[in-house]
């Protein structure tokens, strides 16, 4: 029934009240008359009207294990256009990783804002906090390794494998600290602050050696005596050749010639020299008369007899 300062006659026990301003106070009186016109009329009425409500959405906070949210993980109505501060909170040992809503992450935000323009449903995701160790690698002399030398950090029960390299001239030669052996590269388990060392040493290669081989021929030898000989790169060796009785020396043969009785060789190859003799010309002594070696030979007899017997 409209208001407009009339009376409005019903004839239903209840009646609408139609065309009143929101927020406002109305006043009025009610009659009620029955089939014979006997009535009663009411004191005055004042009716208020109210405002719309407002239009609210629902929030859902959620929470992963290992923490828990502030406000608390519930449902919540909130008025349109309000922002609403949503805090997660991790627990002991688990750390917070990022907000997720519908399954989707949105945000890494903590605290996170949230604008209340829609229902909304979010979610906490909290993960464990794996500890970390310190993996430190040195090496000792020429060389370098894989991952380099220095301090590095990685998540308990972590598998690393670590390679030695020698630089040229150098080779690897084993592992100490915290792991031990020959193996490269090798493979452990990071369980604690953990220190490995490579190390490495200097290759050395070995002189060449060369053969030298004597000889002599008749008539003497040498020191050292013939015979293979075996020695390093670079030695000087000296050869002598030694006549026997009767006999003189002449030359040597081979890889060095020469006349010098006693060489000196400097072994920088595989040689062979050969030691030659030429037997001795024996003189005859010429005596006057025709004397031949006998008859000077009794000549020196008789002279020593004449001097052993004064």
């Amino acid at each position: 029934m409209p208001i407009d300062g009339l009376y409005a006659e019903v004839t239903e026990p209840f009646i609408d009240i139609i065309g009143l301003e929101l927020n406002s106070t109305y006043v009025c009186e009610v009659s009620a008359v029955n089939e014979v016109g006997e009535g009663l009329k009411s004191d005055p009425l004042s009716i208020t009207t109210l405002a719309e409500p407002p239009l609210q959405f629902s929030l859902i906070i959620a929470a992963t294990l290992g923490g828990t949210t502030d406000p608390a993980p519930g449902i919540y109505t909130f008025d349109a256009d309000t922002t609403v501060v949503v805090t997660a909170i991790p627990h002991a040992g688990y750390q917070f990783v990022e907000w997720q809503e519908g399954g989707v992450p949105i945000s890494t935000d903590n605290p996170i804002n949230l604008l209340m323009d829609a229902d909304r449903s979010i979610t906490a995701v909290f993960e464990e906090v794996v500890p970390t160790h310190t993996l430190t690698i040195l090496t000792v002399w020429q060389g370098i390794t894989n991952p380099a030398s220095g301090s590095w950090e990685y998540d308990t029960g972590a598998s690393i494998s670590v390679t030695a390299i020698p630089d040229a001239g150098w080779a690897f030669d084993h592992w100490e600290g915290d792991v031990t052996g020959t193996e490269n590269p090798v493979s452990f388990i990071i369980t604690a602050d953990m220190t490995i060392i490579a190390v490495f040493s200097e290759i050395v290669v070995p002189p060449e050696e060369f053969a030298l081989t004597i000889s002599a021929l008749e008539g003497g030898s040498t020191d050292p005596a013939p015979g293979p000989y075996t020695y390093i790169e670079g030695t000087l060796v000296t050869v002598t050749a030694i006549p026997s009785s009767g006999w003189k020396f002449d030359h040597w043969e081979g890889d060095l010639t020469g006349t010098n009785p006693e060489i000196t060789v400097e072994m920088l190859q595989n040689l062979s020299i050969v030691a030659v003799f030429s037997e001795k010309k024996r003189v005859w002594p010429w005596v006057a008369g025709g004397l031949g070696l006998l008859g000077l030979g009794v000549v020196l007899v008789k002279k020593m007899g004449k001097i052993k017997g004064r």
